[in-house]
């Protein structure tokens, strides 16, 4: 996907990162990308929230050795993540991030949810929000991957380069019409950018003239991630290889009933839900990296941000940046 300009490399401060969730969906492709935005003063990341490590965590999470069983999974993966970040000062906390109080997430400068239900999701989000927190959020369904951003009122800037005529060389052989340039010449620009919170970002108006017109263009992915986390909400995992029929059929449901919700067609969403079971590695790399590389360019202030969603799918190998706010669809 890219790698991270060498402009925000270099203007990168120091900040407190919080990584919720040590999944093997997204944080162990998140942790050791973005933690060492926080080198400069050995100021923490920390990893709270983690459930315990199970056989599926093992197979899939190259942060948990597999001597991990039945242990907490933030405090399974302190060691590897340290190993990988030695100039950051990373912390495992246990508790539970839905019982955290608001005060909690003051002390970040950027916050990372995977595998949370919808419910926590906006909660964090509208804190961050309510703070001035970099918020993200992202995970793996099976192919389909997607990361969210709200950096609130952004500001940032971008390197903008100056082309100026140079004087030709030569004569007679010469093009006198194609005149080269000097791009050496540089000037930083300073931009804002806005972001809606997360809320505003999933219960958007699909009725109007705009928002019909918006849909032709808008990524399903976009629709699936409602039914995949209604799905994880209500049934409080996500959908298992181990019981496909069943969830499947659930997942067919709850399609025809979110996307009645939001006033479009279940079109949008095919029958099969076959590519929405399990982690794909592959796609895990993906999003991580984008997710990664999107949190040290909000820490870093440079170079233009993504704004608000990414989504991934891993059968067509393509990825799309989705602006979607109440604005898109007036």
């Amino acid at each position: 996907m890219g790698r991270l300009s060498t402009s925000a490399e270099c203007y990168l401060h120091v900040g407190d990162c919080l990584t919720v969730n040590l999944c093997p969906n997204g944080p162990p492709r998140f942790a050791p990308g973005a933690l060492p935005a926080s080198a400069g003063a050995r100021r923490p990341a920390r990893c709270p929230r983690a459930p315990q490590v199970c056989p599926d965590d093992a197979h899939g999470q190259f942060l948990l050795p597999a001597s991990s069983l039945g242990k907490n999974r933030a405090e399974a993966s302190l060691e590897r993540v340290q190993d990988l970040n030695p100039m950051v000062d990373v912390k495992a906390d246990p508790g539970d991030v839905e019982q955290k109080p608001e005060e909690f997430f003051t002390r970040f400068d950027v916050v990372c949810l995977t595998c949370c239900t919808q419910e926590v999701l906006l909660k964090v989000d509208q804190i961050c929000n309510k703070y001035g927190i970099k918020f993200f959020t992202g995970d793996v369904f099976g192919y389909h991957g997607y990361m969210f951003a709200n950096l609130g009122e952004h500001e940032f800037v971008e390197e903008k380069t100056k082309a100026t005529k140079a004087s030709q060389e030569g004569q007679g052989g010469s093009d006198p019409k194609k005149a080269k340039l000097d791009l050496a010449e540089t000037t930083l620009v300073k931009k804002h950018i806005h972001f809606c919170l997360l809320k505003d970002a999933l219960t958007l108006s699909w009725s109007t003239e705009g928002a019909k017109t918006a849909l032709k263009r808008t990524a399903p992915d976009y629709f699936l991630l409602q039914v995949l986390l209604k799905f994880r909400t209500e049934k409080g995992r996500d959908p298992s290889p181990q019981s496909y029929m069943d969830d499947a059929e659930v997942l067919r449901q709850m399609r025809t009933d979110v996307l009645a919700s939001l006033g479009v067609g279940t079109d949008l969403i095919a029958d099969d839900f076959a590519s929405c079971f399990s982690e794909m590695a592959p796609v895990c790399a993906v999003v991580g990296g984008v997710l990664s590389q999107e949190a040290v360019k909000a820490l870093s202030q440079r170079d233009p941000p993504l704004n608000n969603f990414f989504f991934f799918n891993g059968i067509k190998g393509s990825g799309v940046v989705e602006c979607l706010a109440p604005n898109l669809t007036s």
